[in-house]
């Protein structure tokens, strides 16, 4: 019998993770990662077991790629500054990730059932939405909708520049994410341009 050639769970995810950036989801298989790796598909499989599992798992993988560190990185600012950092970090994924982003937000997201981590808590959103309601003294159900009407006109800014990268540019993006952002937080009686210590890119 011959000797087994161990590899590693972490290196079948990067290169799955690859395969991602480099032509997208549905190049993404066992087939695919196993010829990346230089391997038969045996350990592919015995490791995910099947197709489903290792999207999970590359989901989950993806995210911590993309938002690494992401809370230590807000915890220096001041709540309304991180919030629309998370903002900015979202347009700029999906502008530098095209492939990655539409499998983590717009494909991927529709065929998986994560259950152990969402796509919020890696966001930083519940952290963030507690830093506003304190820092603000705002009641969560207000910091709430702020949130989500900001998340939600974000994710189709970033939608838009997934088909059109070319539509706006970075800076006019960003820009847009804050005059919503500000007009929201006007509606619940905050001047959020005054806890803004830097402006730029």
């Amino acid at each position: 019998m011959g000797r087994k050639t161990q590899i590693s769970k972490e290196t079948m995810l990067q290169a799955a993770y690859e395969i991602l950036v480099e032509e997208g989801y549905s190049m993404v298989n066992i087939k695919t990662v196993a010829s990346r790796v230089g391997c038969s598909t045996q350990p592919i499989s015995w490791q995910f077991g099947n197709m489903l599992k290792m999207r999970e798992e590359l989901y989950k993988y993806s995210m911590e790629k993309l938002f690494e560190g992401l809370n230590a990185r807000l915890s220096k600012l001041n709540a309304v500054e991180a919030f629309f950092e998370t903002g900015k970090i979202y347009i700029s994924n999906a502008i530098d990730h095209p492939n990655v982003f539409k499998f983590l937000c717009v494909d991927g997201a529709n065929d998986l059932s994560i259950k152990d981590r969402s796509f919020e808590s890696l966001l930083g959103d519940e952290f963030i939405k507690e830093m506003l309601s304190k820092e603000l003294s705002l009641p969560r159900e207000k910091v709430d909708r702020i949130v989500a009407d900001v998340v939600i006109y974000t994710h189709g800014l970033a939608t838009m520049l997934l088909w059109d990268s070319f539509l706006l540019d970075r800076k006019t993006a960003f820009q847009m994410i804050y005059d919503q952002g500000v007009m929201c937080f006007t509606k619940y009686g905050v001047d959020a341009e005054k806890y803004i210590t830097k402006t730029g890119e």
